[in-house]
């Protein structure tokens, strides 16, 4: 498996609690897409998907087209573990 972890800084105030179901929404039903975790703290979701099956600039085009602001991106390669808690959520 290709997977990577991506985290997407969201705009500030782009992201709240009421919001979050939201971001998940937008990002779970992407072919591709292992796993989305929001955290409203910072405001930023991470990621995890297959590489072969969906890019970064997918994942940030379906935020954006779904009015969640973006303001930074970073990706890296999911280690063995992360890959296998995406597996088995």
């Amino acid at each position: 498996m290709n997977s990577y972890v991506a985290v997407i800084r969201l705009r500030r105030g782009g992201v709240r609690s009421a919001l979050a179901p939201r971001v998940d929404g937008l990002l779970c039903g992407m072919r591709g897409v292992l796993g989305v975790e929001v955290d409203a703290s910072c405001p930023a979701v991470s990621v995890v998907f297959d590489r072969a099956a969906v890019s970064l600039g997918d994942l940030v085009r379906a935020l954006e087209d779904g009015d969640v602001g973006v303001s930074g991106v970073a990706q890296s390669r999911a280690d063995a573990q992360t890959q296998i808690d995406a597996a088995i959520a």
